[in-house]
């Protein structure tokens, strides 16, 4: 029989580099789905990775005929934040 993997909501945001916060937020936009164990919110391995492949792609937004100035970073680094 094929053993399947869950995540609890600890182990998931350590191997997917979000936080909880962050984790509950996906959760309640429906983009990741979660089942429970008892008490427990666990991610079966497969909606993980499905979760993981629906991400959007990363986009520069710096052009590249754009020169990276001090301001730039700047502004980078504070819509980030």
């Amino acid at each position: 029989m094929e053993q399947r993997k869950l995540y609890s909501v600890r182990e998931f945001s350590a191997a997917f580099g979000i936080g909880r916060t962050a984790f509950y937020a996906e959760l309640a936009s429906g983009r990741l789905k979660a089942v429970k164990l008892g008490k427990k919110t666990m991610v079966r391995e497969e909606d993980a990775y499905e979760w993981a492949a629906a991400l959007p792609a990363y986009t520069n937004r710096v052009s590249s005929h754009q020169p990276l100035t001090d301001a730039t970073i700047k502004t980078l680094v504070e819509a980030d934040s």
